[in-house]
């Protein structure tokens, strides 16, 4: 017997005004159909769980922060709602989304609490008020006198160290991380990200077939090893005590896989809003990059404050706390990255008269161009809101010297 797939359609359930409302058949196919955007949610759910549990104490003030990206998932489903004619209603629907998910917040932070006596990460001066960290990143005291922790032994970069809590930390820079805290959060982020990382790989497949996941996801997935392997080969952040590393890349596999799920979620959401107000489809390609941009970036307002204060990724010590915790480059880093790729794979997709083989020979022979683009792009803003001797082109001076 011959078994045939299923094969990607346009033509959906949900669009069917005749489909019946109701049943766990349907409710999965929804969600099976919709997955990159309730990827949004669980990450967004996720990150705000762990601001309660994993800090002590708890920084609720950080679940707070799940409202940048709850802002475009509510977008997407009125979108999607508002362009489904079978619906009379858009708002019911919305209106219980969003009471559901703000009763999941509410009982995180009344239900919740810290389940470490510690925080993750400590910085150094609350044990050596006087601890100065050079350039090269040699801890010291005023004097220049190299500082040591209660064995006797000295504070390096990278190295354990005994603290005067008793407690066993590693050095980086102006932090002290308990790694075995770190390591445990760290084992549950490896296994969802490529969890999930897998899921989308095969959502992207079904629904674009297997020449739009080529076009796609492959693309991005080497655009984002790239992107993520350079700034740490630069070191603007650490990515340390992860499991999984790929040869000649600097990145964890867990950081990296992270950039083609936030894109193709990000895409995702700006596809379904391009359905409601198909105008869009006649905007410049610029203006469709900088949108992709912004949607992927207050997601990131979001988990970045919880990863950084977690040690999933530390930043260089010349880099000053600009949001929460987190350097300014980081965000504008995220801005110029899926703003040039979001350009350079709208242009490509409205290429009616190119044959999907000519599209995806474009689409890998950009990676090189925009990786180029977005750095002279993220540099130069840099440069020009902190200096062309700002703490960034200081950290870039470092590292090439």
């Amino acid at each position: 017997m011959k078994v045939i797939a299923p094969q990607p359609t346009d033509k959906l359930p949900c669009d069917d005004p005749s489909n019946a409302r109701r049943g766990v058949g349907f409710a999965v196919w929804e969600f099976w159909k919709h997955l990159p955007v309730w990827y949004v949610l669980y990450s967004t759910l996720m990150m705000a769980m762990m601001a309660i549990v994993y800090f002590n104490p708890s920084r609720r003030l950080l679940t707070a922060t799940a409202v940048f990206p709850l802002f475009w998932f509510f977008v997407y489903f009125y979108a999607r709602f508002s362009s489904d004619p079978g619906r009379a209603s858009v708002f019911k629907p919305l209106l219980a989304m969003g009471a559901a998910v703000t009763a999941i917040l509410i009982a995180f932070n009344l239900l919740l609490g810290p389940v470490w006596q510690s925080e993750v990460i400590v910085p150094i001066k609350q044990f050596y008020p006087h601890a100065q960290v050079d350039q090269t990143s040699q801890i010291r005291d005023k004097q220049g006198n190299p500082l040591s922790d209660n064995r006797g032994l000295p504070l390096e970069k990278g190295k354990m160290m005994t603290a005067p809590d008793g407690r066993l930390y590693k050095v980086e820079g102006k932090l002290l991380i308990n790694l075995e805290y770190k390591r445990r959060i760290v084992v549950g982020h490896e296994i969802m990200n490529v969890l999930w990382l897998m899921v989308l790989l095969g959502h992207c497949w079904y629904w674009r077939g297997r020449k739009g996941l080529i076009k796609f996801f492959v693309a991005t997935l080497i655009y984002g090893f790239l992107l993520e392997s350079g700034g740490v080969a630069g070191d603007y952040f650490r990515e340390y005590d992860y499991t999984l590393y790929l040869p000649l890349l600097a990145a964890p596999v867990a950081t990296m896989a992270g950039w083609p799920m936030i894109f193709y979620s990000s895409l995702s959401l700006y596809e379904m809003i391009e359905r409601r107000w198909p105008k869009l489809k006649e905007t410049n390609v610029v203006a469709i990059g900088l949108i992709i941009a912004v949607i992927a970036t207050s997601w990131d307002l979001h988990i970045d404050p919880v990863a950084t204060g977690l040690g999933l990724w530390t930043w260089h010590e010349l880099l000053p706390a600009w949001y929460l915790g987190v350097p300014l480059l980081n965000f504008m880093s995220w801005m110029t990255a899926v703003f040039v790729y979001g350009v350079g794979y709208t242009f490509i997709h409205r290429r009616a008269d190119w044959s999907d083989r000519k599209k995806i020979i474009a689409m890998f022979g950009m990676i090189p161009v925009l990786l180029i683009a977005a750095a002279i792009i993220n540099f130069t803003l840099m440069g020009i809101i902190e200096g062309f001797d700002g703490p960034t082109w200081q950290v870039r001076s470092l590292s090439r010297g």
